[in-house]
């Protein structure tokens, strides 16, 4: 790897024993922010396309939103106002009046039901 990584776009080299962290605030802000789009998007998108959401992907991103707004790169309002827009574009007025009614910050897996069909 050269000496160096990248993990949330926040640049880590080794030094040493521990590892230090090149960032400054406004560079974790925008890299969250810029990774929050992303998986946002890929969340969304897969779900209009009709593709399962595992439950592992589904925690990591609330997880990943919940660390955004207890660290200050985003607020609960922003995320709330963005998960809307998410889920009008991607999913439809349906699913973005369940964001709307709700006032917590969780994400909201609206798939059409798979037919059933009786066996016999």
């Amino acid at each position: 790897m050269g000496g160096g990584c990248r993990a949330l776009g926040i640049s880590a080299a080794r030094a040493g024993v521990g590892v230090t962290l090149n960032a400054s605030a406004g560079d974790a802000s925008a890299n969250y922010l810029f990774q929050l789009e992303a998986r946002l998007k890929s969340f969304f998108s897969d779900q209009s396309q009709g593709f399962d959401i595992p439950p592992a992907v589904l925690y990591r991103l609330e997880g990943f939103i919940e660390a955004g707004v207890v660290s200050g790169f985003v607020t609960k309002i922003e995320m709330r106002d963005r998960l809307i827009a998410f889920a009008e574009h991607y999913t439809g007025a349906d699913s973005a009046m369940v964001y709307r009614s709700d006032d917590r910050i969780i994400l909201h897996v609206c798939m059409p039901e798979a037919p059933v069909y009786p066996s016999t």
